[in-house]
């Protein structure tokens, strides 16, 4: 008996509890929820997949017949962090949240579980940690989480161009959201010369673990948002004034909506590193809203590039050629649909073809040209636009 007593202990040593916090939150009935959670104690072991259930068994496992549905790729945010933490964000799509409200409708209990399943390294052995997910309204007692955002002109195009010294129009962030709180953060500007963010950078600072959060790139700042959320599930921030944009270098610009981590007692986290923010946590990095600053009126005089040769299909975007072309300090090769510039790459003068990126293919009708430059950065020549069809 005493051999079998200390074998016991020991067992429960070698692998200890792999904790989450919170352990459990309120969740909005109708809507999607993000939570920020932290797991500790999970040195040796690794994560692996999240689901939701209605039922769980005496190991914390989904009981079979009860699974809502399970974390998609593009929302697993996992991250490791200090002190053997591992960050994680639970997103729950709409679908999840009306599963379990028909449950309950049913008369089934009100409450449901995220479940992550981790994997000893090298016993292989399996522990399931769960997350109480309790049904309540979209009100205050729910952790005020992004659920969509769309940045947009008045024009409400994705991709706006102007001319250059042009009057821009005003530009907002709308909102859907759990929860309420305040939102913090700030409006940045990415230059056609600075390094496009990554997804890391536009994540909110409160998807990301506390040393993660300054890892983050920050760019030009635009202004500053602070604004309280009322329990209402949306809201319009307005954009600085547009004025202080830049519309002289010709060029895509983006503005980006950096949110900040707020205060917000149903969204804090304990970690290894004490008590952490998460208010404003999303499952999803922010859009960026572009515009783009045409190049100036061509002079008169301006000379016609010719040569443009048929595209060469390909296997994904095909690979567009031109007779070699002289005079020209830089070209630039153009993409555009029926009524405007998508997209526009910067090449040498001696370039005699282009492979567009392939996520530029979509199925539609465009057209394409050449732009030349002088060494001064004057326009002073173009080709006529050529018309493709892609399918």
């Amino acid at each position: 008996m005493v051999r079998i007593i200390l074998f016991l202990s020991f067992s429960t040593s070698l692998f200890a509890q792999i904790q989450v916090n919170p352990s459990g939150v309120n969740v909005d009935s109708q809507n999607p929820t993000s939570v920020f959670l932290t797991f500790s104690n999970t040195q040796g072991w690794t994560a692996q997949e999240a689901i939701w259930c209605g039922a769980v068994d005496t190991q914390n496992a989904p009981v079979p017949g009860t699974v809502f549905g399970q974390l998609a790729p593009t929302y697993n945010l996992l991250r490791p962090s200090a002190g053997n933490d591992i960050s994680d964000v639970m997103t729950i799509p709409l679908s999840v949240t009306r599963a379990a409200y028909q449950a309950a409708a049913r008369g089934e209990t009100s409450s449901f579980f995220y479940v992550r399943r981790f994997v000893n390294a090298e016993s292989k052995a399996e522990q399931y940690v769960k997350v109480t997910c309790r049904l309540a309204g979209g009100g205050a007692r729910v952790p005020l989480s992004l659920t969509h955002v769309v940045l947009q002109f008045e024009s409400q195009k994705a991709l706006s161009s102007f001319a250059p010294d042009h009057n821009l129009p005003s530009f907002s962030a709308e909102l859907r959201y759990t929860g309420s709180g305040r939102i913090q953060g700030t409006w940045e500007l990415v230059t056609p010369e600075d390094e496009p963010p990554t997804a890391l950078d536009l994540l909110p600072e409160g998807s990301l673990p506390p040393e993660t959060r300054a890892e983050q790139r920050h760019f030009q700042v635009l202004g500053h948002f602070d604004q309280v959320l009322t329990p209402t599930g949306n809201a319009t921030l307005k954009g600085p004034d547009p004025q202080t944009l830049p519309r002289q270098t010709p060029g895509v610009f983006q503005i980006l909506f950096r949110v900040a981590a707020s205060a917000d007692k149903e969204a804090d986290s304990q970690t290894s590193l004490g008590k952490v923010h998460a208010g404003g946590v999303a499952g999803f990095p922010m859009p960026v809203l572009r515009y783009q600053v045409l190049a100036k009126a061509a002079p008169s005089g301006l000379k016609s590039i010719q040569g443009l040769l048929p595209p060469k299909p390909q296997a994904q975007m095909p690979l567009f050629q031109w007779q070699p072309v002289a005079g020209y300090a830089l070209l630039e090769w153009q993409w555009a649909n029926p009524t405007e510039t998508l997209f526009q790459a910067r090449l040498q003068p001696e370039t005699t073809s282009y492979q567009p990126p392939p996520w530029l293919q979509q199925s539609g009708s465009y057209r394409w040209r050449l732009i030349g430059y002088d060494e001064q950065g004057q326009l002073t020549g173009k080709s006529e636009w050529r018309a493709i069809s892609l399918p």
